[in-house]
């Protein structure tokens, strides 16, 4: 493997694309199913738990400390923002979705899946057209606008009318989804990987000033991992 193909991780690590790309695919699958998991090393994943390795073998991977549900969505979701992944939370379920454009992408995201009803009577899904022209309306008055200053999605709710098909049955949400309160969560998780990015850029600065780093990137926050491995192919020919 060449220098040339290898980036700074935040951690501090050298790494190459296909790697950062299992390794978002493991924190996503640790946030997905709340797994108890520890690493035994102060490398690739510091984001996770350590363990002394010869306490693991005293204790055969036993009776360690649960995790709870909240600690484990904390330091994934932390990961996973700062390299454009997002976790949506709706009532069934989780979508991780990437963005380089978070408070506009995650909010028409969301919008899209609010927008879409189902009548329980025919068995009909359908989405509304006002709707679909609120998203479109607000996309571009909101496009240019800091994460801080994107105004909210004022959307019309169609749950409860009548069926537009067989007119006997009561429209409802296919999926119910609080937009605000999942864009409340990631601005915060987008003012803390911002913060942490100044700090790493201050110290990769300090190093590059004195010759210790170069000819490297550090992954910053919403860069695409497809786009990062096509970079790397165009860098071999």
């Amino acid at each position: 493997m060449k220098r040339s193909e290898l980036f700074l991780m935040n951690n501090g690590l050298y790494s190459h694309a296909i790697h950062a790309y299992y390794l978002k695919n493991t924190i996503s699958a640790i946030r997905l199913s709340h797994q108890q998991v520890y690493t035994t090393d102060h490398g690739a994943m510091p984001m996770v738990p350590f363990t002394n390795i010869e306490k693991v073998i005293t204790k055969q991977g036993r009776n360690y400390p649960k995790q709870s549900h909240e600690m484990i969505d904390r330091i994934t979701e932390r990961y996973l923002a700062s390299v454009g992944a997002y976790v949506i939370v709706t009532d069934e379920g989780v979508a991780f979705v990437e963005s380089e454009n978070p408070p506009i992408d995650l909010r028409a995201y969301m919008a899209g899946i609010f927008n879409k009803y189902t009548c329980p009577a025919c068995g009909i899904q359908f989405l509304t057209n006002d709707n679909i022209d609120i998203i479109k309306a607000w996309a571009q008055a909101n496009q240019d606008k800091n994460y801080k200053e994107v105004k909210p999605i004022i959307l019309k709710d169609h749950a409860g009318e009548e069926c537009p098909q067989c007119k006997k049955g009561i429209v409802k949400h296919v999926n119910t989804i609080d937009i605000e309160k999942n864009m409340e969560r990631i601005n915060k998780l987008i003012a803390y990987v911002n913060a942490k990015n100044e700090e790493e850029d201050r110290k990769l600065n300090k190093k590059t000033s004195g010759g210790e780093v170069s000819g490297n990137i550090v992954m910053p926050v919403g860069t695409s991992f497809a786009k990062l491995i096509e970079k790397e192919k165009g860098n071999e020919k």
